[in-house]
C-alpha cells in the first residue's frame, strides 16, 4: 500500500518512540529516523524530507521540543504535532508560540493519532488545491482554503471567500463534485462550509467570520464530530 506520508519523530523515551512507530506503520505512514535530542533531530531533518513532525516537548529534562519546532518553522515549514505528558495552561501557552498544528497527550491512543493525522493531511491537501471559476469573460483562480462557505440560491451558488464573494451557475452537489471539493462539508441543503474556518458551534448553527450558518439535523452529528 502507498505510504500516506513521511513522519519525523523526536522522542527520548525508546519505549514510547517504538510504540509510536508501530502505530504509525499500522496506519500506513513511513517513519523516518528518530531524533533523541536537539542535535540528532536537526541532523535528521537536514537530510530528510518529512511531511509531518511529531515532537515530544520535554526531552532530557528541558523543553528541547520547542527548539526543534523553531528549527522546523524556520527551515522546513511542515505541520508540527506536539507530544506531551503535560496539558497545563503554561505548557500549552508556551507551545502555542511555535504554531503547532495539533497536540497529542500521553498516553496516546491509535484512534487519536489516526484522526489527528487525517485532519492534518486533509488541511495540507486543501492548502495546495486551487479551482478555476468561469465568471463570464473572466477566469479567476482561487485557493480552496480561501473558501469560507458555499450557499445555493435556486440555480446559482454564492462562493464566499476570505476576501470576496463570487456567483456561478451550478448546484452545490455538481460544483463540489466537478471541482473535487471533498474537504468541504455539507451542513444544510443550502450550505457547504470549509471546516477549517469554523469559529464555533452553538445550538443548530455554526459561525464563520461573524456569519451564522444553519446546520440541519441530518448533518449535525457529522459536523460536530469534524469540528471537535
Amino acid at each position: 500500500m502507498k505510504s500516506k506520508g513521511r513522519i519525523f519523530i523526536a522522542e527520548d523515551n525508546v519505549l514510547i518512540s517504538e510504540q509510536l512507530c508501530d502505530v504509525l506503520e499500522e496506519l500506513d505512514y513511513t517513519v523516518l529516523e528518530i531524533g533523541y535530542d536537539l542535535m540528532s533531530s536537526i541532523g535528521i531533518l537536514s537530510r530528510t524530507s518529512p511531511n509531518f513532525a511529531i515532537l515530544d516537548i520535554r526531552m532530557h529534562g528541558t523543553n528541547e521540543g520547542f527548539e526543534i519546532a523553531k528549527y522546523i518553522n524556520e527551515n522546513i515549514h511542515i505541520p508540527i504535532v506536539f507530544l506531551t505528558s503535560y496539558s497545563d495552561v503554561e505548557t500549552l501557552k508556551a507551545a502555542s508560540t511555535h504554531h503547532p498544528s495539533a497536540y497529542l497527550v500521553k498516553p496516546f491512543r491509535k484512534e487519536q493519532i489516526f484522526s489527528t493525522l487525517e485532519i492534518l493531511s486533509s488541511s495540507k491537501k486543501m492548502d495546495e488545491q486551487k479551482i478555476t471559476l468561469n465568471l463570464g469573460r473572466e477566469k479567476r483562480i482561487i485557493p480552496v482554503n480561501d473558501i469560507l462557505w458555499l450557499m445555493t440560491d435556486d440555480k446559482y451558488i454564492e462562493i464566499q471567500t476570505v476576501s470576496k464573494k463570487f456567483v456561478v451557475r451550478a448546484s452545490i452537489a455538481s460544483f463540489m463534485s466537478e471541482n473535487e471539493l471533498t474537504n468541504l462539508e455539507r451542513v444544510h441543503r443550502s450550505y457547504a462550509v470549509n471546516p477549517n474556518k469554523i469559529d464555533s458551534i452553538s445550538g443548530s448553527s455554526l459561525f464563520i467570520n461573524g456569519s451564522e450558518i444553519p446546520i440541519s439535523r441530518k448533518h449535525f452529528s457529522r459536523i460536530k464530530e469534524v469540528f471537535s
